[in-house]
């Protein structure tokens, strides 16, 4: 199975933070706001008081504070692993390779009251230079909770100190139930989806065709297929092949595939005829 979970919605305020002239800094915040569920996934918790939740796509909550400075990515899904839910903080956080990542405190074990998870900090500097903290908590034996805090490139080593602790209360007060499944978005994606692609270079006759389905059926199995093969005329390039199969259920507008590879949550949008799935459009068969 691919890492193929990605986060639909665009982070904006990302980079808006980083450019906000004579931000405040980020104080601790005293009573939490009312608990926001994560739709589907059986899942609450509460963000710090004075924030507000400034965009939702399912199961990616967004939240500013109160003088628009900082900004906080809240986000659930089924994993089997707390290294496989840490891909979605990775693009919550939006940082592209080129730039340089400075560690802050690395990334490694916490404890978050009765859940074990993933805690660390980083300093991004690029274009947009900022201070983040990441956490992730396993709240059972497939459920994850995530939290990105972004903050102002100047950040005090005290407020980043602050940060941490009310990302660990929010995490620690997490509640947990039991999964409602989406049955409508099951049903939209029962069937084939398939993606057939071609490229022929006049100058060298070079070219590459690419076939890539995903087949997602009614008792829950899930079969993947690409065949990508590249012609480069007087080379022989060995084509990509790959197959992968397992279960799958849909849940909180996205689906969960279970495989050899583990529990992964992936972002879905689906209407009659077109799939988006990993940053790629299927056609329905």
């Amino acid at each position: 199975m691919r890492s193929i979970s990605r986060l639909y919605y665009t982070m904006s305020i990302i980079a808006a933070v980083a450019s906000l002239p004579g931000q405040t800094p980020l104080s601790a915040q005293s009573a939490p706001t009312p608990a926001t569920e994560v739709d589907g996934f059986g899942l609450t918790y509460a963000a710090p008081a004075s924030w507000t939740l400034s965009g939702r796509q399912g199961r990616i909550h967004a939240w500013t504070n109160s003088t628009q400075t900082s900004a906080l990515v809240v986000y659930g899904g089924h994993f089997s692993s707390l290294e496989l839910a840490l891909g979605d903080a990775q693009r919550a956080l939006g940082v592209p390779r080129e730039e340089d990542l400075r560690i802050i405190t690395p990334l490694g074990p916490a404890s978050f009251g009765a859940f074990r998870g993933v805690s660390g900090s980083v300093r991004v500097m690029g274009q947009s230079p900022v201070v983040a903290h990441v956490a992730a908590a396993q709240l059972n034996d497939s459920t994850v909770l995530g939290a990105v805090v972004v903050l102002d490139a100047s950040t005090a080593d005290s407020t980043l100190a602050r940060t941490t602790q009310w990302v660990g209360e929010m995490l620690a007060g997490a509640q947990i139930a039991t999964p409602r499944a989406d049955s409508a978005l099951a049903n939209r994606l029962t069937g084939k989806w398939a993606l057939n692609t071609a490229y022929t270079s006049s100058p060298t006759s070079g070219g590459y065709t690419n076939d890539e389905s995903w087949t997602f059926s009614a008792d829950g199995t899930f079969a993947y297929r690409k065949r990508f093969a590249v012609s480069v005329p007087g080379a022989n390039i060995t084509p990509e092949e790959r197959d992968d199969a397992g279960r799958w259920y849909a849940v909180g507008g996205a689906i969960v595939l279970l495989s050899d590879e583990g529990r992964l949550t992936v972002d879905v949008q689906v209407d009659t005829t077109r799939l988006l799935l990993d940053g790629t459009t299927f056609t329905k068969q």
